[in-house]
């Protein structure tokens, strides 16, 4: 699939605005229909309305405060339920706005968290597993100098 053009993205905020202002009531997916309207399907125009062209998103990136807001959110929601792998999305996204007064993607909220879990996640098997070449020693993402005797 080709990515969005110009012309589609115009075409899916024109035929939004419209839905919008008609209370919702004319299509109950409005993806379905412009899936018919340009070279998309339906769940790609809704994963690019939600994650890039809606009007509303922040586009700016996450301040030190809402990072700090994920880590502890999902922190908290992970201890809570335990056995529960999937992280509500969603509803950190919803909480957020109302805390921040800004609506971030929950993509930009997923690509927040996983990688800086898998940035620590690299931390630790440095940590664990040092790594010496010629004289250099690499742990913990610090490099020291190694003397041989």
């Amino acid at each position: 699939m080709p990515r969005f053009s110009k012309e589609s993205n115009d075409i899916i905020l024109r035929y939004m605005n419209e839905w919008k202002k008609s209370g919702k009531e004319r299509r109950k997916d409005p993806f379905v229909y412009l899936s018919t309207k340009i070279p998309h399907n339906h769940k790609q125009i809704c994963y690019y309305w939600y994650n890039k062209l809606d009007p509303k998103l922040c586009k700016m990136p996450l301040t030190n405060n809402e990072q700090d807001h994920i880590i502890d959110w999902v922190e908290r929601y992970l201890m809570y339920n335990v056995n529960q792998q999937n992280i509500p999305w969603k509803k950190l996204q919803k909480e957020m706005k109302s805390v921040f007064n800004k609506l971030h993607s929950t993509n930009v909220i997923k690509n927040f968290w996983n990688s800086r879990k898998r940035r620590l996640m690299r931390e630790a098997e440095n940590i664990l597993n040092p790594l010496i070449f010629d004289n250099y020693l690499v742990m913990g993402g610090q490099l020291f100098i190694v003397t041989r005797q």
